[in-house]
Parts: C-alpha cells; structure tokens; sequence
C-alpha cells in the first residue's frame, strides 16, 4: 500500500448516527474502526430534511439538504470528494436511487467506490405486497381484470416486474462499483444468483457490534419478565405482527409485558391498534438513544421482518443476554447458532409466534446459563478484526490497484 494518506467518506441518505438504526450503527462501527486503523473518515449525509437538528454533529460529517434537486446533490458529492481529495466512497445501504451518484463512472476512476448492501436480495420478493410496491400502477379495469385473474393462477405479474426490476438494480449495483460488501455469504450467493454474474467484486464481511467495550452477560437482578422488540416502524419490520401475538398471550401471561423502541412510518397505526383492540401492557418507547437499559432487563427480543440479512439487534441482544426469537431469515441459523442461543420460526405468522413464545416462558427458557458459548460466538464481530478485513479489502482491492 502506499504510504499516502487516504481519505474514505462514507455515504448514506439519512443522518449518520450509531442510535439511528442498524444501517447507521454498522457505518459509524466500521468509520470508528477505519479511523483507528489511521484512515481519515468523513461521514456525508445526503438527504437530510432542513427540520432535521444538525448542530452537534462533528466537523468530519457532512450534511446535503433534502431539498437539493439530482443535479445539485451530485455536484455537491463531486466538489466533496474534490476538496477532501477522497480516494474511496463507501455507499452505505446500497441506495439504488443514488447510482447516478455513487458511481465510479460518475465520480472517475481516482476515486473507488465500495457499495454495502445490509439487505436480504430476496426478501422482499419473497414476501411481495403489490399494494405496497406499485400502488396506482394502472387505472384499466380491463387489465385490472387480467392481474387478478394471473394472481389467482399465482401468475402475478407485478410480482414479475419487482424481481426484474430488482435484478437489474442489482446488476447496475455491480457495474458501478469498484466492490460490493455484504454482510454474510448467504447474502454474496443471493446476489450472484439473482444478477447471474459470477463476479469477483463481491466481498462478505460481518457486520460489527458497536457496543466493544461490553462482554456478554445475564444480570438476574437487571432482568424483569420483558418482551422487547427494537427497531423502525416500517412496513418489512411487522411489528403489528408482534403486537398481536402479544395481544393472544396477555391475558395468560399478566406478569409480562411488551416493550417496543424505536419510530417511523407506521407508528400512528401501531398505536392505534393497540388503542382499538384494548391490548394491555404494551409499552411504546419511541426513539431510544440509550438501547442499553431495555436490553438490561429484557429475557425475550422478538423480531418479525421480511427481509432480515444480518439484523444488529440480535447481536446487541445477546450481549445482554436476551433470548432472541427470530422469523426467519437467510442468515439466522448462523446468528442464532443453531437454535442453542435463540429460535427460529419458520411459518411466518402471529400464531407461530405466539405459540413460541408461550413455549418458552413456560419452559423458563432463557441464555442465563449461555453466557460462555455467547461469549465465544461474539468475538468474530469484534470491530478491531472486521477493521482489519476491512483494511485487506482497501489495501488490495483498491489501493494496490491505484498504486499500479
């Protein structure tokens, strides 16, 4: 490598801080880990609301307004990396709507652009919802008339169009990049299965645990009889589904309880269905900074998404000792360790759920006694090793190449 300072800003749409969500947590992980690796990192945020509170941010973390047209944000990127002389751009989230920017044919081959996708590739086609995907598609009712009938015959050709449209996303995601990091094997598989390219620019690395100072425990005295679920309000999260599993165990359990952190788009009709349906000891925390305490006193961590590939919370949680119960997903069996350290439901549904988590209060199932094995499964998510994977990929992928 050369001994030439390298610059890396590291890009996402949303404001880029660890309590914000997963994707940001893993970015700001990995900036931290860079950073003490002797990278500079500088940290842009794209698409920022003007409501939006930036005063505490630092001065390395940049901010575009939500207001700013295509043209001016990529010019904005451009004159970014030209002035902080950015040798690499790491995409956080893989944002399709950002190719025309966070492009090596768009910000030229001095600076390398590394794309990170955190998201299952088939999840939301597997669990498609076309008034979700293409709402208002076509006003016909003739041909209204035809995608009903093709939908009965499990024809469904809007479902045909998501996956095209998703494939060629995919592949554009591959020829605009330098690399392409994902957080899991099963994820670089998917990828190359659904592109159809074979393709030496896909790279998986794990997603690191932000909290690096804490070690895996199981305080009995923090410990309350707490279901907790973690995460955004968003329609592949399902946390109606959660809620009414919930709704089906309270009357039996009355001890316990249903905790619920975080926000977004659907918390309205969450706390509406809680309102309607009279559904007792749920707890709405709304946007937590501090997830530490929740964790603390947790023994259950539920979560319902679509299309899950390497969810944070898991790994937070078992540090905590909470007992993950999982839908799942590509990669649970090797988060959750082959079902020694949480559970899997295969059927995605709320009485799925709610029969598991009867189960499991009622066989007092927990990780009080797993602390060791949590232990030993957690060290390969230190951020100092997945530093140093990260430092191989841009010491031979990237600057070797610019140093030739």
């Amino acid at each position: 490598m050369s001994d030439d300072k390298k610059n890396i800003l590291i890009a996402y749409p949303h404001l880029l801080l660890p309590h914000r969500g997963g994707t940001e947590r893993v970015a700001c992980t990995v900036g931290e880990a860079l950073r003490a690796k002797g990278f500079s990192v500088f940290y842009l945020s794209h698409c920022v609301p003007d409501s939006e509170d930036t005063s505490s941010l630092s001065s390395y973390h940049f901010v575009l307004s939500q207001k700013l047209t295509a043209e001016e944000r990529k010019n904005a990127v451009m004159a970014l990396c030209k002035s902080h002389e950015i040798d690499v751009v790491i995409n956080e989230g893989g944002e399709f709507g950002y190719f025309d920017i966070f492009s090596k044919h768009v910000l030229g081959p001095a600076t390398k652009v590394i794309t990170c996708l955190h998201f299952d590739v088939y999840g939301e086609i597997k669990y498609f919802r076309r008034d979700r995907q293409y709402r208002n598609i076509t006003t016909s009712r003739f041909k209204r008339c035809i995608v009903h009938l093709l939908t009965a015959l499990r024809l469904d050709p809007y479902r045909f169009k998501f996956y095209f449209s998703k494939k060629r996303k995919h592949q554009q995601m591959l020829e605009i990049s330098d690399a392409v990091v994902v957080p899991t094997p099963v994820i670089a598989d998917q990828l190359k299965k659904i592109t159809g390219i074979k393709s030496e620019k896909i790279f998986s690395i794990l997603n690191p645990v932000s909290f690096e100072s804490t070690s895996p425990r199981y305080d009995v005295s923090l410990k309350e009889k707490v279901i907790l679920y973690v995460g955004r309000f968003s329609p592949d999260k399902n946390v109606d589904i959660i809620i009414k599993a919930w709704e089906q165990l309270a009357p039996k359990y009355s001890e316990w309880r249903l905790e619920i952190a975080g926000d977004g788009e659907m918390r309205e009709a969450l706390h509406d269905l809680v309102h309607d349906r009279n559904i007792p000891r749920v707890i709405f925390h709304g946007h937590v900074k501090d997830v530490i305490p929740l964790y603390n006193r947790a023994e259950y961590v539920v979560l319902a998404s679509d299309c899950e590939s390497h969810p944070c919370v898991i790994q937070e949680a078992l540090l905590f000792g909470c007992y993950p119960i999982v839908f799942a997903f590509p990669a649970a069996r090797c988060l959750i360790f082959s079902n020694r350290i949480g559970s899997i439901i295969n059927k995605h549904h709320v009485d799925c759920l709610a029969d598991e988590l009867a189960c499991v209060i009622d066989n007092s199932v927990s990780n009080k006694k797993n602390v060791c094995v949590i232990e030993n499964f957690m060290s390969k998510y230190n951020p100092q090793l997945i530093g140093d994977e990260w430092n191989q990929l841009l010491e031979n992928l990237v600057f070797q190449k610019s140093d030739c």
